[in-house]
């Protein structure tokens, strides 16, 4: 791959992160859930990216693709609208299930990871700090909050496409969860990402209130 040829895919994961739509950072339980399908759309990036070039200009082929999913408030209370009435779930089991989502919000972010790798030997999230990828939420002044956990999402992949239907052949599903270390959903901080890197190649996918940050 020519360097030139480089700069373009760069480029054109810089220009999808910039269409992604706009979401509105808040810690709050929405009064109303929001339909499944579109709030999932709203909270879920993607991002593509091959490795860069070595010091002597050669492509290591190390691409990595991310769906990711940041599962907040609004996209927890869509989730237990959709399996409340997907299952035909009985009015204290959706009390149960609201009461779960609400208490795993509390106790930290997740994200959802559907992950591709070139080289299937690398697709190693689980592995934590022995895994060749670093994962990271970072706010708007670029604190970092390193995932505490990451996760392979062990249930059947038809029941895994259900709720992320981005789900692919190749891909591995993940559940990574950070701490509470800094408050990336307070109303002024506008924007955060999500940075999955090596060192040869990452993507960086962000979500941002445009609106209130004008």
């Amino acid at each position: 791959m020519t360097p030139s040829r480089f700069l373009a895919l760069v480029l054109l994961c810089a220009c999808a992160s910039s269409a992604a739509p706009s979401v509105q950072l808040s810690d709050q339980w929405p009064a109303q859930a929001g339909d499944y399908r579109d709030v999932s759309r709203k909270w879920t990036r993607h991002g593509r990216q091959h490795s860069s070039p070595d010091a002597h200009g050669n492509i290591i082929d190390q691409t990595i693709d991310v769906f990711a999913t940041f599962k907040s408030p609004e996209w927890r209370a869509a989730y237990v609208r959709f399996r409340a009435e997907r299952n035909k779930l009985p009015a204290s089991e959706v009390e149960a299930l609201t009461a779960r989502q609400k208490t795993d919000a509390q106790q930290g972010y997740e994200v959802m990871l559907l992950v591709a790798t070139y080289d299937r030997r690398l697709n190693d999230l689980q592995k934590g700090a022995r895994s060749v990828w670093r994962v990271a939420l970072v706010d708007a002044t670029g604190a970092e909050i390193v995932a505490s956990e990451i996760k392979r999402d062990r249930r059947p992949r038809s029941e895994i496409a259900a709720d992320y239907p981005d789900l692919a052949d190749f891909y591995e599903p993940y559940v990574a969860r950070f701490p509470h270390s800094v408050d990336l959903l307070r109303p002024d901080a506008h924007r955060f990402s999500l940075k999955v890197t090596s060192a040869q190649a990452g993507v960086e996918l962000v979500w941002a209130d445009r609106t209130a940050a004008r």
